[in-house]
């Protein structure tokens, strides 16, 4: 029903801060746990949209994005950290545009404020390079033109190894900029 229980509390009683490390990628059930648990002590949240990946076990990137909205005032406060001081200029440009143009439509909360500022005091080393690599597929029966990835390592049929395309253009890529 959402109360906090006396165990919650006694247990938060323990600590004098908790703090959550990728909250992007929690669930409504693990927040409940964590608000219950920090009814007794203050709650420190980092998490960034932008890269939730476990929506596949239940993580909804929307249960981080409600406190960004909502903390603005007693109840807490949200500082949105956008300068990016890892990346260079372009990943930094391409980061934003694929966030602007997909987040919303798989239903993760993205708006202007979100974009990164790239604020790395360096020259930019190389552009953005997208490499779009069709991997062979299994079928059912042995035979390749099933819906399955070929298991990494796999055997043909002759007894040697087949090429991971990934790793063949890797090693290529590698081994044309050096």
């Amino acid at each position: 029903d959402g109360k906090v229980t006396e165990a919650a509390r006694e247990t938060g009683r323990q600590f004098d801060y908790i703090f959550i490390d990728e909250y992007q990628d929690t669930n409504r059930v693990q927040d409940a746990i964590f608000r219950a648990l920090s009814s007794e002590c203050p709650r420190f949240m980092v998490g960034d949209s932008k890269q939730s990946i476990y929506r596949f076990r239940g993580a909804n990137p929307e249960v981080f994005a409600e406190y960004r909205r909502k903390w603005t005032g007693d109840e807490g406060e949200s500082i949105f950290m956008s300068e990016n001081f890892r990346c260079d200029d372009p990943v930094v440009r391409f980061v934003n545009m694929v966030s602007d143009y997909t987040l919303p439509h798989g239903g993760i909360p993205y708006t202007d404020g979100d974009a990164l500022i790239h604020a790395k005091n360096e020259p930019a080393s190389a552009p953005v390079e997208v490499c779009l690599i069709e991997c062979p597929r299994k079928k059912s029966g042995g035979d390749d033109d099933s819906d399955e990835p070929a298991a990494s390592g796999a055997r043909n049929t002759s007894g040697g190894r087949k090429k991971n395309p990934e790793a063949v253009y890797v090693a290529r890529r590698i081994r044309g900029m050096i």
